[in-house]
């Protein structure tokens, strides 16, 4: 009896261990959604307002499908039931145009951009290496977090600045991009860059709503 209630604890344990990683990974990905999904509906807006501009509603579509060719591999991901149930993901390098990459990154932003009015500048310095071998969607789920972040914490007419470089890198066949963006939004208090690094952290502060 006391053998069948240790393994009754541990399957307890086991099961309560799944549904926690489940549970991380689905907050994760649910913020990941919202950003390439604000776009497409942005873009949308400013194509309706805009029929009777033949370019400028090409243009807006296609940058909608550059944002959702985004959204659909991070639900496939969603829908790939053994990373929810391990709470972890795979790594899944291609080759691809780092170029392409940052206009994703510059279209997907730009209609939160133009809503509150901020001031943006976009540098990219000594990129000789346009096409990179490394896992695309994760490369682009740090960029794009990143900068919604400073749009989200930057008050209306505030300015962001991006710097993105490309570095020597100490490993054989390798570069170091470094990625860089300023704001004059509310920062990170030294209390909170000590455990930022923690699942599923946000800086606190009287004058942003924390939305869960």
């Amino acid at each position: 009896m006391r053998e069948l209630n240790r393994r009754l604890q541990i399957s307890a344990r086991e099961a309560e261990s799944a549904n926690q990683a489940k549970t991380d990974f689905l907050s994760t990905m649910s913020h990941d959604i919202r950003t390439p999904m604000n776009a497409i509906l942005g873009l949308t807006a400013i194509a309706q307002k805009n029929l009777g501009d033949v370019d400028l509603t090409a243009e807006n579509l296609r940058k909608i499908g550059l944002a959702g060719n985004h959204l659909l591999t991070l639900i496939n991901d969603i829908l790939d039931i053994s990373k929810v149930e391990s709470g972890k993901l795979k790594l899944n390098p291609v080759t691809f145009s780092i170029v392409e990459t940052v206009e994703n990154l510059v279209n997907i932003s730009q209609p939160m951009i133009k809503e509150k009015n901020i001031e943006f500048s976009f540098h990219a310095d000594r990129m000789e290496k346009e096409y990179l071998y490394t896992d695309q969607l994760r490369l682009n789920q740090i960029y794009i977090n990143i900068l919604s972040n400073a749009i989200k914490y930057t008050e209306p007419g505030g300015r962001i600045c991006v710097d993105l470089r490309e570095e020597e890198s100490t490993r054989s066949g390798c570069v170091k991009l470094t990625y860089v963006v300023s704001d004059t939004g509310i920062g990170m208090s030294p209390e909170f860059m000590a455990a930022m690094y923690q699942p599923f952290s946000r800086q606190v502060d009287s004058r942003v709503n924390s939305i869960q």
